[in-house]
């Protein structure tokens, strides 16, 4: 712990959305929808979202996928990343169920690694992990609010869309943040912001920060963020997570880590087919 900089709580700047984020680092195993009705109105606009992202999870098939997790770590004020090593696997997803092959910590294989490997076997790498994204957290969250529940807070341009940016929050317990270290888990409250392509109600960008977390856990930061992107697969484009991050620091410290995920070369289960990201 970093006592002599321990952060102000009334500024602290100890947040994914003002730190840096770093490119991704290589990765180590590789070197050895349809149309919708225009809608710009933001009161309408959630319960077109909210349908968008139902026929997404609902149209999603079996998938394979390459997943590289570029780990950084940080002990200064302001956060200066320091690369922390790579985590690369393969990530399956069939009849809503996410598994691991193929997996690699820093170009090597582990020796106890299994062919199959789930979300619990790679927590206890004791790596910084993120899991659920295919199933996206964007499903998870619309599962738990009303539509009343997202404030709208402005709208902002992008590739000649217009995005409304949606605010809301979360209660504790909820299963759409789960914050673990080591052998502790904590399912604190969240609050959160969305991007919504104001056209079609596509949710674009996910961002989620833990709030409330019991003072007995030891980090005081987590925050988790996921872009979407359309993926074109064989014949048909959909919605998926393209990069993802999970930002988080040690309690009344600047001691703190970042891991970007990236999405790569996505592919039906049965037949290969290379990523390709568009509007």
């Amino acid at each position: 712990m970093l006592r002599e900089t321990d952060p102000d709580p009334a500024s602290d700047d100890r947040k994914l959305s003002l730190v840096a984020k770093p490119e991704a680092l290589p990765d180590l195993t590789r070197i050895a929808a349809v149309n919708r009705p225009s809608n710009e109105n933001g009161d309408e606009l959630i319960p077109l979202a909210r349908r968008s992202v139902s026929q997404a999870f609902e149209q999603l098939p079996n998938l394979r996928a390459r997943l590289v997790t570029s780990m950084f770590k940080s002990a200064s004020k302001p956060v200066k990343w320091i690369p922390d090593g790579v985590v690369s696997a393969e990530i399956a997803y069939e009849e809503g169920r996410e598994s691991y092959g193929d997996l690699h910590v820093n170009g090597k294989q582990p020796s106890d690694a299994p062919a199959a490997a789930d979300a619990d076997y790679m927590r206890s790498l004791d790596k910084a992990w993120s899991s659920g994204d295919f199933k996206t957290i964007s499903h998870c969250i619309f599962s738990e609010l009303a539509d009343s529940d997202f404030d709208k807070a402005g709208t902002e341009q992008s590739k000649g869309e217009t995005l409304a940016v949606y605010e809301f929050r979360g209660a504790r317990s909820s299963g759409c943040v789960g914050v673990n270290f080591k052998s502790q888990i904590t399912y604190p409250a969240y609050k959160g912001s969305m991007k919504v392509n104001a056209r079609s109600g596509e949710v674009l960008y996910v961002e989620l920060g833990a709030v409330e977390i019991p003072e007995a856990f030891p980090l005081d930061r987590a925050e988790r963020s996921v872009d979407f992107s359309w993926v074109q697969i064989g014949s048909a484009k959909y919605l998926l997570p393209a990069t993802a991050y999970w930002f988080g620091c040690f309690r009344s410290s600047y001691s703190c880590f970042m891991n970007r995920i990236d999405f790569r070369d996505y592919r039906r289960f049965e037949a290969d087919s290379n990523i390709s990201f568009g509007n």
